[in-house]
């Protein structure tokens, strides 16, 4: 079984390396999938814990880039498939049986184009497309606000290719857990307010779903 984590790192990898050091081990992480990493992070502190790494810089932002953080002993398991630039995206082989590919993506702006183009990254049957979407399924389920404002990131799931499926929400459908929570201050009423979406999603092919045990989101 391997164990795949995601993080958004608000291009603060460095600063918390040792914070996601720390998880991925006491979590017994195979991978851990970086989005917003920031600049490389010290290297010395990957090798001491017996970490490897792939980095890629993100064109639409020259001071961050993607990060892929796997245990050494995967190494020779793993293929650097492939990086895009719009949007930021890795994507890995491990050759195991099945072959599983992997993609850590970061899409700042959701739309019907990038949403419905993910197809593109499947590049083996067992296939895992996980990140920051920067949008949400449902509006019942993966958002919560106490107000009745009702802007939001765009809903995804109607450009979803059918290839794809919700793993948390396959394993977890009535569990409502959510990645980002942020105050806002109601217009009419000058009142603080809190909201909270889950924004950040391991998709997954049918023959992927299959095999995955747990999705969670801590």
């Amino acid at each position: 079984m391997i164990r795949i984590g995601s993080i958004n790192a608000q291009s603060s990898c460095n600063k918390n390396l040792p914070l996601y050091i720390s998880n991925f081990k006491k979590l017994s992480l195979h991978i851990l999938l970086i989005q917003d990493a920031g600049k490389l992070p010290h290297t010395r502190d990957l090798q001491i814990n017996n970490i490897d790494h792939f980095y890629t810089i993100d064109d639409e932002n020259k001071q961050t880039g993607l990060l892929i953080l796997f245990q050494l002993s995967l190494k020779p398991l793993i293929t650097f498939l492939t990086a895009s630039q719009y949007p930021a995206s890795q994507t890995i082989l491990i050759h195991t049986t099945p072959k599983i590919s992997v993609t850590n993506i970061y899409i700042r702006k959701a739309n019907e184009k990038n949403i419905s183009n993910l197809h593109s990254y499947i590049k083996s049957k067992t296939a895992i497309i996980a990140g920051d979407f920067n949008s949400y399924f449902d509006k019942l389920t993966d958002k919560y606000t106490v107000s009745s404002n009702k802007s939001s990131n765009q809903k995804i799931g109607q450009h979803l290719p059918l290839k794809l499926f919700d793993s948390f929400r396959k394993l977890n459908p009535d569990v409502n857990k959510y990645t980002r929570w942020g105050i806002y201050t109601e217009q009419s009423t000058h009142i603080k307010q809190v909201t909270a979406s889950r924004i950040d999603h391991f998709l997954s092919t049918k023959s992927a779903l299959k095999n995955i045990q747990q999705c969670q989101n801590k």
